[in-house]
C-alpha cells in the first residue's frame, strides 16, 4: 500500500465518497473509474478515494498534491490498472481545473500527462545532431517545435498564465525545486503550448515571445540561485534554469526546428479519430435550484412568497461557457475597456479558456477577490463580466452590513420575512446560473445581530459543497447555488480573515494612468447613457470634447464628463462651468 492510503481511505465515509463522486460526474467525468463505482472492484475500491481528493473543496492544497502523487507513482508502476489514458487525462484535467494555482500542481499534473500520453521531456542530443536539444520526445523522436498536443498544451498555457502573474517578490520566495520547475514549464511552453485564442503561433512567433517576455521571467528565476540551499524535495528535469537552456529553445524557434519531422499519430486518419478536448460532446446540464420539498407556511402572506418560488424546483439549463475563440475575444474585450487591469483580466479569462479548452461547459467563475483602490472600476468590471458571460448580475453591499438575513433570508412570520435575494436574482435569471458582486467585503461588520455573522454566511456560499446545500431560512430547505458565481471586491486585504481568503483567487486592480483614463472615456460615455436611460450611442461625437478629461480614477471620470456634458448641452449651465 502506498504511504498515506490508509489516511485517505480512513478520511472518507461511504457516504461522503459517493457525494464526490457523483459530482465528479456532474463535471463530466466519464472514466471507467467513476463511471463503474461502486461496483465491488478491489482496484476500483483502492483507487477512487485518490480522484475523489482532487475534487473535494475541503481538502488542503498539501493533501490534493500528495493524492496527485499517489495516482503518479500507480500509473507509472501499474498503468494497466488505469487504462483509458486520453479518457483518464481528460478527467484529471476537469477535476483540477478551478485549482491549478500552484507550480508544483502544475508541474506534478503536466508529467502526469506526459506519462499517460507517452511523453518524455529531457534535455539531449538527437540522433545524428551535435547540439543538445531541450524538449518533448515521444518513442525516442524529437517532437517538434511548435506543434501542440492534446491534453498537455492547454495545461503548458496554464501555468505559463500563473508562473507571469507570480510578482518578483513571490518568484524570489520560490524554493530552488520550484524554480526548475517554473523554468521546465515556462521553456515547454514557448514550444508547444497553442496560440491565443488557439489561433496559429508560428516559430518565429514564439521565438519573439520568448525573448520579449520569456528572457525576463528566467532572469528572475535565477536571482539568488546560488544562495539558495539544495533542494531535492519534488520531480525536476535538471539544467533546465542554465542559460544554455533557453538558448536551446531559442535556437530550435528561430531556425523553424532543425529535428526530424515525427508522426504524432500511428496513421494518417488518427488525429480525426481522436477529438480535441474542445469537441467532446457533453449533454447539456439542467439543474433544480430547489432539489427538494418546500414545507407549506400557515400565514396566507408567507405561503404566497413560497408559491413564487416554486418554480425553481423545476430543473432548468445552466449556462454554458463560450466555446475558446469567443472567451479569448471577450478577454480582448475587456483588456481594452480596463487595459490597468490587464493582469487580473488574464488570470480570470485565462482559466475560464483552459477549463472550456479541457471540455468544461458549466459557465461558473472561481470565487475571485478583487482588490484595489476605490474608483479603479471594481464593480462595473464585474458586471461587464457578467454581460459578456450571458450571466444575470447582481450587486449586494457588504460594506457595514451587521446581518447576513440579506443572505440566508428572513424567517417566517415577520411582515418582512422573504427567501434570500440571492434566490431572487435566480428566479428573475429562470435558471441556477448567476453571477453575484459582494462589495466592500473588507468592511463588512464583525458584529451579528439576530443572525449569522456575515464573514460565516459568505464562506458558506464560497465553497461548493456547502453552496450546493445552501439552506434558505424562509423556505426551510436547501438549495443548490453551486451554479451562482461570486466576485468579492475589497480596498484592502489585511482586515479579512484568512479563511475567505484562502477560498478565493486573489487579483488585484492597478490605479489607472492619465493614459488609460483617456481610453475609457467612450465607455465612461456609454455607461453615462445607460444610467440616464438614453439610447446607445447617443453621445458618440462627443469624444474629442471629453479626451482631456481631469480626473485620477473611473469614479471620477464619470462625475466630470457628467458636468462636461451638462456645460456643453445646457448653455446657460456651460458659462458657470466655464468660469
Amino acid at each position: 500500500m502506498d504511504t498515506d492510503d490508509s489516511q485517505i481511505a480512513w478520511r472518507y465515509t461511504d457516504e461522503r465518497l459517493a457525494e464526490l463522486v457523483e459530482a465528479a460526474r456532474d463535471e463530466g467525468a466519464s472514466h471507467p473509474l467513476f463511471t463503474l463505482w461502486p461496483v465491488g472492484d478491489p482496484i476500483l475500491a483502492n483507487n477512487i478515494p485518490l480522484f475523489a481528493m482532487l475534487h473535494d473543496p475541503e481538502v488542503t492544497r498539501r493533501d490534493r498534491l500528495t493524492a496527485l502523487r499517489l495516482i503518479y507513482n500507480r500509473v507509472t508502476r501499474l498503468p494497466v490498472e488505469f487504462g483509458s489514458p486520453c479518457l483518464l487525462a481528460l478527467d484529471l484535467q476537469l477535476l483540477l481545473a478551478d485549482r491549478l494555482n500552484s507550480i508544483e500542481l502544475l508541474h506534478l499534473l503536466t508529467h502526469l500527462m506526459y506519462r499517460l500520453l507517452g511523453y518524455e521531456p529531457r534535455v539531449s542530443c538527437p540522433d545524428g545532431e551535435r547540439r543538445k536539444a531541450f524538449g518533448l520526445y515521444k518513442d525516442g523522436d524529437l517532437i517538434p517545435a511548435g506543434a501542440t498536443l492534446q491534453f498537455v498544451s492547454p495545461l503548458l498555457a496554464s501555468a505559463y498564465s500563473h508562473i507571469s502573474g507570480l510578482s518578483k517578490t513571490n518568484l524570489r520566495a520560490l524554493s530552488l525545486c520550484k524554480r526548475h520547475q517554473a523554468a521546465e514549464l515556462l521553456l515547454t511552453h514557448y514550444l508547444h503550448s497553442p496560440g491565443e485564442g488557439n489561433a496559429p503561433w508560428d516559430c518565429l512567433e514564439r521565438w519573439s515571445e520568448l525573448k520579449r517576455f520569456g528572457d525576463p521571467l528566467m532572469d528572475r528565476l535565477k536571482e539568488g540561485e546560488a544562495d539558495l540551499p539544495p533542494d531535492d524535495s519534488g520531480q525536476r528535469l535538471p539544467g533546465t534554469l542554465d542559460v544554455e537552456a533557453i538558448r536551446l529553445v531559442g535556437h530550435r524557434l528561430k531556425t523553424q526546428d532543425f529535428a526530424k519531422s515525427v508522426k504524432l499519430s500511428q496513421g494518417p486518419n488518427s488525429a480525426q479519430a481522436q477529438p480535441r478536448p474542445t469537441e467532446v460532446v457533453r449533454p447539456e446540464k439542467l439543474l433544480a435550484v430547489i432539489p427538494g420539498s418546500i414545507p407549506p407556511a400557515s400565514d396566507p402572506n408567507d405561503q404566497m412568497q413560497i408559491q413564487r418560488f416554486k418554480v425553481l424546483q423545476a430543473a432548468q439549463r445552466v449556462v454554458q461557457l463560450p466555446n475558446p475563440d469567443q472567451l479569448y475575444r471577450i478577454q480582448v474585450t475587456l483588456k481594452e475597456e480596463f487595459p490597468w487591469a490587464a493582469s487580473a483580466i488574464e488570470t480570470i479569462l485565462g482559466e475560464l479558456r483552459v477549463k472550456r479548452q479541457l471540455g468544461a461547459l458549466d459557465c461558473k467563475v472561481r470565487p475571485t477577490l478583487i482588490a484595489g483602490q476605490p474608483g479603479v472600476g471594481k464593480t462595473r468590471f464585474a458586471r461587464r463580466l457578467a454581460e459578456e458571460l450571458n450571466l444575470m448580475f447582481r450587486s449586494i453591499s457588504i460594506g457595514g452590513m451587521d446581518d447576513s438575513r440579506a443572505l440566508l433570508g428572513t424567517s417566517r412570520g415577520w411582515s418582512s420575512g422573504q427567501p434570500s435575494s440571492l434566490l431572487e436574482l435566480l428566479l428573475n435569471a429562470q435558471g441556477p446560473s448567476a453571477l453575484v458582486l459582494l462589495d466592500e467585503v473588507d468592511k463588512a461588520s464583525d458584529r451579528s445581530v439576530n443572525s449569522a455573522p456575515v464573514a460565516s454566511a459568505l464562506l458558506g456560499l464560497l465553497e461548493a459543497e456547502s453552496a450546493r446545500r445552501w439552506f434558505d431560512t424562509f423556505l426551510q430547505t436547501e438549495c443548490d447555488l453551486s451554479m451562482v458565481s461570486f466576485i468579492l471586491t475589497a480596498n484592502s486585504l489585511s482586515r479579512l480573515p484568512k479563511p475567505l481568503l484562502s477560498r478565493c483567487q486573489i487579483v488585484m486592480f492597478e490605479e489607472p494612468t492619465p493614459e488609460h483614463i483617456a481610453a475609457a472615456v467612450p465607455h465612461a460615455l456609454e455607461d453615462l447613457a445607460d444610467e440616464w436611460g438614453l439610447p446607445s450611442g447617443v453621445f458618440r461625437g462627443l469624444e474629442q470634447i471629453t479626451n482631456s478629461v481631469p480626473a485620477r480614477s473611473m469614479r471620477e471620470l464619470k462625475g466630470t464628463l457628467s458636468r462636461i456634458l451638462k456645460a456643453e448641452l445646457l448653455p446657460d449651465r456651460g458659462q458657470a462651468w466655464r468660469h
